[in-house]
């Protein structure tokens, strides 16, 4: 594996606009027990109830929504009675709950509410659902607060007053990783932008056509409007508009129809491209793709699971570009109810959240995955 380097702790000044082209997909919907659902005239929306977080015989435990996958309800009434506790927080995010940092951090605050003596007769539940869903989510209280990975979209909702609060949770970061055999000829030491221009530069002429290609490259996208393929359009909008050999491309030509060949549209079924799925596609067929750090922790680098693919670029490029780095902002919403509130405030102090997430991978990986707001020195303007 190539070029592993320690994550820095360094905070970017700002997002670029804009996002990638419309999802495809169906529109999933997510019910539960309060009845809060997003609206039929939502394209692509979905909010999924993945996990239930909740004490059972004093201690935290992780009930699965068995029909997550196939079916948008909300979990079944075998795994869930009514006489369980209510919902009581509920969670909208994609990687950092993928990665299992939100399951942590809900087990970590009903243990200390009991611990204090406070009420903790209550479940917090994880949606799985991208930046772009997340805050569709909130803005329609499907959920209860959001964790979301782009500024741009979410300074609209505190303008409008649908958010009363949005502050820095932590600081993540993408990564660049693809085939070992490296097609596109990614020089050793490359920055984030010449990765990104050696993949079009070397890109296949010809569509994907299920065998991997050793003399062009393929880039792999989740076209889902998640944080993450938001990220990749703004990387490649910036390789694009340096260099006029790349006029072709400009205003996103290669993610439209029927754009560029060597921008592969993940497909969306029998499996949704969520970021494991996406590693594990790009790994069988020798595709770059973008991916974060956690995901690549607890999907392919611990579980050397996909042994055929490197790293080329991340965190703080050679050229000290934080083009990858990734601040994943927390969002309360105007009508916040006290228990959402209540977390939101754990979640961001120093010795309640903060602590849990500065220790979140160091057992298990050798390295914390994330790093918490409060141990960023300058949070500017987020």
């Amino acid at each position: 594996m190539r070029g592993h380097r320690p994550f820095p702790i360094v905070l970017l000044a700002g997002l670029l606009l804009g996002g990638c082209v419309a999802a495809s997909g169906g529109n999933d919907l997510a019910l539960d027990r309060k009845g809060r659902v997003l609206p039929l005239d939502l394209a692509g929306g979905y909010a999924r109830p993945w996990q239930v977080y909740l004490l059972k015989d004093g201690a935290p435990a992780t009930l699965e929504n068995p029909d997550r996958a196939a079916d948008p309800s909300y979990v079944t009434a075998a795994l869930y009675p009514a006489g369980m506790p209510d919902l009581a927080v509920r969670l909208a995010n994609g990687g950092a709950g993928g990665a299992g940092l939100l399951e942590v951090l809900a087990h970590a605050y009903l243990e200390e509410q009991t611990v204090r003596g406070e009420d903790s007769d209550f479940a917090i539940a994880w949606y799985l659902t991208d930046t772009t869903y997340s805050l569709q989510a909130l803005q329609h209280g499907v959920v209860d607060i959001a964790i979301t990975y782009n500024r741009a979209r979410e300074l609209p909702l505190l303008a409008e007053g649908t958010a009363q609060r949005r502050q820095l949770a932590f600081m993540d970061h993408f990564m660049l990783v693809g085939p070992d055999t490296n097609p596109a000829g990614i020089a050793a030491e490359a920055t984030t932008a010449q990765a990104l221009a050696a993949i079009i530069d070397r890109g296949c002429a010809a569509p994907f056509s299920g065998t991997p290609r050793a003399d062009c490259a393929y880039f792999l996208s989740r076209d889902d409007l998640s944080a993450t393929q938001i990220k990749e359009c703004e990387l490649f909008d910036h390789v694009i508009g340096e260099a006029d050999r790349f006029a072709r491309y400009h205003d996103r030509a290669y993610a439209k129809d029927p754009g560029a060949a060597w921008y592969v549209l993940c497909p969306q079924t029998p499996v949704a491209c969520f970021p494991a799925e996406a590693l594990r596609r790009t790994s069988e067929d020798g595709f770059y793709t973008l991916t974060d750090w956690g995901t690549w922790l607890a999907n392919a680098d611990a579980q050397h699971a996909h042994p055929d693919l490197a790293v080329y670029v991340t965190g703080l490029d050679p050229a000290g570009q934080p083009l990858l780095l990734n601040p994943a902002a927390a969002l309360l919403p105007r009508a916040a109810t006290p228990q959402a509130t209540a977390f939101f405030e754990w979640l961001l102090a120093d010795e309640g959240g903060q602590e849990v997430i500065r220790r979140y991978g160091q057992t298990r990986f050798g390295a914390p995955l994330y790093v918490p707001a409060a141990d960023v020195p300058d949070r500017g303007n987020f």
